[in-house]
């Protein structure tokens, strides 16, 4: 017959051992759990980079219906108002509706990491909510003097290079607006463009569409990067290293 184990020799862990097991799981979750975060939020940008690819594509399907005239903005920000005077021309004018009727319903327009409250809550003092996660860049909306013949595609001479669309700050102002002023930026381009794009929403980079119609993220200085200033008697001379922004400059 087999010989019955002696029980009598068994024993349980010493509390040194359970120590010992518990501060090595402790380690280990400790480093898995940030690589795990890391992880998600890369799926996370993926995912808003693929809705800024349907953007480049959808705009670029309204070049095509409208002779190649690129869309226009119309959301608030600064006064609380929309930027027509006629609030209906503000909605009609905004590039949300205005892709939307090319493209259709397929056109996603939120971030997945977008999380601002004003979603579901209007801005203060105002009765406006944001509607999208994504700013046209002004100097394709033929706003801005000396760039109107830039709203025509045909007139960027290096589209692959200059951003068509970028990542709305998620609070402030700018967070219920549909577009972004760079002009302003120059002066100290980290604080004031932070004030109306995430600079840093995807692991250290946030994404971006390019007037060809691709989308990339990038840190924000590979996108906009003053190397220095100079002025010239009343004019304001800037040295740039990147300026995506501009058409005149981007490269």
């Amino acid at each position: 017959m087999p010989k019955r184990p002696d029980m009598t020799q068994a024993r349980g862990f010493t509390l040194i051992e359970v120590l010992v097991v518990v501060a090595i799981i402790v380690l280990l979750v400790s480093i898995l759990l940030p690589s795990l975060s890391t992880a998600r939020k890369r799926a996370r940008g993926s995912v808003c980079l693929s809705n800024m690819r349907q953007l480049g594509v959808a705009s670029h399907m309204y070049a095509n219906v409208w002779k190649g005239v690129l869309v226009d903005y119309g959301l608030a920000h600064d006064d609380h108002v929309h930027e027509s005077e006629d609030e209906s021309e503000a909605e009609s004018t905004t590039w949300v509706n205005s892709l939307r009727r090319e493209y259709g319903n397929k056109l996603v327009t939120r971030c997945p990491e977008d999380d601002s409250p004003y979603w579901t809550q209007p801005y203060p003092d105002t009765e406006e909510k944001r509607r999208v996660s994504y700013g046209v860049n002004e100097y394709l909306t033929g706003r801005i003097d000396g760039y109107e013949r830039y709203r025509r595609l045909e007139a960027i001479r290096r589209p692959a290079t200059t951003i068509l669309f970028c990542e709305m700050t998620r609070n402030g102002e700018y967070a219920i607006s549909d577009h972004v002023h760079p002009v302003d930026w120059v002066v100290n381009p980290r604080v004031e463009a932070a004030k109306q794009i995430e600079l840093a929403l995807h692991v250290e980079k946030s994404n971006y569409v390019f007037a060809d119609s691709h989308a990339e993220p990038h840190r924000f200085e590979q996108t906009f990067h003053v190397k220095g200033q100079r002025r010239e008697g009343a004019k304001l001379i800037i040295d740039w290293v990147h300026n995506m922004y501009d058409p005149t400059l981007a490269y």
